[in-house]
């Protein structure tokens, strides 16, 4: 079993506090994704696990063990860097075969692991190049083979995208999923970019300060953010943030400002009919927006702006807009003919806000 458990673990620099209380369960054959802005503690949590910084205080298991004693080089774990870290003298094959000689494995082993890896990565043409006859494409794959040979009980991997180009990215993201498939094997993963988190994570830990602020599935966490932090960290273009009072008309819960207004859902009253005429922030992502005024009259939801630009993307445009003294973007599909400096009335629906409280900046869920 490859479960890798953190129990309270703190990690210190002096006297500045990098990692708080930590605590998370990572299950056998999970593919979990740290992802959170610089700073936040991802790769020192990772480099815990790894051995390269010692913990502070509490416990890190792999399986039954406790490794916070254990040699870096005993915990049967591999590693794969931003900057692919191979060694430029040696070719492809020794690279790859460079952890299982330190093992002191037979040469036949060796040569079956080194071919079995790049063969899953479609590599075998350059096992006799040097790392500089390579794309970077090319290193990170030459960095995951020489991972895999290892055949770990854990995958520890430090932004290994983050030097490619955002189209080879997307195809190293891809290969990775399926790398993970053929595997079976735990992999943990830090990244800053919330698309790879969003795609690659069968869980995804989200950070801030040192702090997790939630653990959950991709959507589940897109869907259902537990404070303002992860609803604006989660999600491109960003979720709108709009500073609201609670207004009760006709039995009915209203959250208003100048230019926006937004009837709550039956759920939604129930659970904030303690805030009237309080303050709330109400998030709407931006793809929620609706430009069918028609439609959602019926909701009683109406955002009167202003266009400020319009930015073009392909099939979709992002839409900045002005309502009242707060600044919001909407999503629109390229042939819908918006034009710049231009008064508009949107919609939504009421399911689609998502509501925090002004103070503690935690959902209502």
């Amino acid at each position: 079993m490859a479960c890798v458990s953190f129990r309270n673990v703190r990690k210190d620099y002096g006297e500045v506090k990098c990692i708080h209380d930590f605590n998370l369960e990572i299950y056998d054959r999970e593919f979990v994704v740290f992802v959170g802005p610089s700073g936040c503690g991802k790769s020192t949590a990772l480099r815990m696990v790894a051995g390269l910084e010692e913990i502070t205080e509490g416990d890190i298991f792999i399986g039954d063990v406790r490794i916070n004693d254990v040699k870096p080089k005993n915990r049967n774990i591999a590693m794969v860097f931003q900057n692919y870290a191979l060694y430029p003298h040696m070719t492809v094959y020794d690279n790859m075969a460079f952890p299982l000689k330190m093992q002191k494995k037979n040469k036949r082993e060796i040569e079956e692991r080194v071919k079995s890896a790049a063969k899953i990565l479609g590599i075998e043409e350059y096992l006799h190049r040097k790392p500089k006859a390579l794309s970077g494409g090319q290193r990170q794959r030459v960095a995951l083979g020489r991972a895999i040979v290892r055949e770990p009980n854990v995958f520890l991997m430090d932004e290994p995208l983050s030097n490619l180009d955002a189209k080879l990215r997307v195809q190293m993201r891809l290969e990775l999923k399926e790398l993970h498939r053929r595997l079976q094997t735990t992999i943990i993963y830090v990244t800053h970019d919330q698309i790879e988190a969003m795609t690659l994570g069968d869980r995804v830990v989200v950070l801030k300060d040192g702090l997790i602020q939630q653990v959950g599935k991709p959507y589940e966490i897109y869907q259902k953010p537990q404070n303002v932090f992860v609803a604006g960290f989660l999600g491109s273009p960003t979720m709108n943030f709009i500073r609201c009072q609670l207004i009760s008309e006709n039995n009915e819960l209203h959250a208003k400002t100048q230019g926006f207004s937004g009837k709550l859902s039956n759920e939604q009253k129930e659970k904030l009919k303690e805030y009237k005429e309080k303050d709330i922030v109400v998030g709407i992502r931006p793809e929620n927006i609706l430009f069918n005024l028609e439609e959602g009259i019926k909701y009683g939801n109406l955002i009167n702006a202003n266009v400020d630009v319009a930015e073009l993307v392909g099939a979709d445009t992002f839409i900045h807009l002005k309502t009242g003294a707060q600044s919001i973007s909407a999503l629109v599909k390229s042939d819908y003919g918006i034009i710049e400096e231009k008064p508009i009335q949107l919609t939504f629906k009421s399911e689609s806000l998502h509501l925090f409280d002004i103070n503690t900046e935690k959902a209502f869920l």
